[in-house]
């Protein structure tokens, strides 16, 4: 039932800063949700990897204060629709790209 909730919520969000949906399939027994590609990992990788030390701290805080903008971006849209997230955790905040 949950599934099938958040397949109802994903077909009607529309936002650059949401993952789309790109297909639903079903089975006897599974729902199969298929979701735009995000191959730059989450936001909890992105901090706790060493590989991602930026040497300019204020070159790293106005990163980060994008990233935060997109994200309340993203779940402003969500409230304005009435949808809340509920689950919100730097392992559900998703780069496209593998440079964020």
């Amino acid at each position: 039932r949950n599934i099938c909730n958040e397949v109802l919520i994903l077909c009607e969000v529309n936002h650059p800063n949401i993952i789309q949906l790109e297909e639903v399939y079903e089975s006897e027994n599974v729902i199969f949700i298929v979701q735009e590609l995000c191959e730059g990992g989450d936001l909890a990788g992105l901090l706790t990897n060493p590989a991602n030390k930026v040497k300019d701290p204020q070159l790293w805080e106005q990163r980060c204060a994008e990233f935060m903008k997109q994200t309340l971006s993203g779940l402003q849209y969500l409230h304005s629709k009435g949808i809340v997230h509920r689950d919100l955790k730097l392992e559900n905040v998703l780069f496209k790209s593998k440079d964020p």
